[in-house]
């Protein structure tokens, strides 16, 4: 199964920041390029095997993309969806279950993501009992003042030319997976240059890399099932680190970040038992 993902826009406006769900389970991240006053039309094409479990009952489809529309700003954002199945010899294998650890306000047909470090990401969950594999998806995507975290200053010297006029917490980020309060797992999140960002050599013909499909990462956590199916509700939680350092080369990694963070995780149940 793929889906194919079509925009077009006319005027003025910033990149926005996209998610596609089904309910409270993020299928899909995504940005947009920048349009022309003569109008841009672009379109991209996902591999969406992996979600065939939830194609086994209806579900609420949620396209989350806000935007800006004043004076200044004047392009809007036509986007189309569809999907194409197909018949093969191969087959896929994708997970026999997937849960959300979100949010969850599918219900109010709003997007289920976390705004780190604003709220708590967290999510409270029970596992089947019968699990042989699970793996867990993150997404973390920086934004305003963490877009460009990968050329934030070292926090000692953030106030160098005034109060908060640089973005701190260094270069370096990391995304750290909690399950109980324990490190289940890290991943290190990829440096994306949106359509506006930094020169337009970077974004202009073509977008930079992941721009119209934000990566994900996974951790598996297999080694944690003996703990985590005893039909107890376990909490699963993101935090995006940077460093703290004193300005003498010391440093440790942060509890916090800046403004702010788009996150979220999935739980991907592979073959019970």
């Amino acid at each position: 199964m793929t889906w194919n993902l079509t925009v077009t826009s006319r005027g003025r406006q910033f990149d926005r920041l996209g998610a596609i769900y089904f309910g409270d389970i993020e299928l899909w991240r995504t940005s947009t390029a920048e349009p022309t006053q003569n109008g841009i039309y672009w379109t991209y094409i996902k591999d969406m095997s992996w979600a065939l479990p939830l194609l086994q009952e209806s579900q609420k489809l949620i396209f989350d993309l806000g935007n800006l529309i004043d004076s200044t700003y004047t392009g809007t954002f036509n986007t189309t969806l569809t999907a194409t199945f197909f018949t093969a010899q191969d087959t896929v294998a994708p997970a026999d279950e997937i849960l959300p650890i979100s949010t969850r306000q599918g219900a109010l047909n709003q997007s289920s993501q976390f705004s780190f470090p604003s709220q708590n990401a967290s999510n409270s969950i029970a596992l089947p009992r019968n699990i042989k594999k699970a793996v867990v998806s993150i997404a973390a995507t920086g934004q305003i003042g963490e877009e460009f975290w990968y050329t934030n200053v070292p926090q000692s010297v953030v106030n160098t030319f005034g109060a908060g006029f640089l973005y701190g917490y260094s270069p370096f980020r990391e995304v750290q997976l909690m399950i109980d309060g324990v490190l289940a797992g890290v991943v290190w999140p990829f440096p994306v240059i949106f359509t506006g960002g930094i020169v337009p050599g970077l974004w202009r013909p073509i977008v930079g890399i992941d721009a119209f499909d934000l990566r994900e990462d996974t951790i598996d956590i297999t080694p944690f099932l003996p703990l985590l199916c005893d039909g107890n509700r376990h909490t699963f939680q993101i935090v995006v680190s940077g460093l703290n350092d004193d300005g003498q080369g010391q440093g440790a990694l942060s509890e916090t970040v800046g403004s702010y963070w788009v996150s979220r995780t999935m739980l991907l149940n592979f073959l019970f038992s």
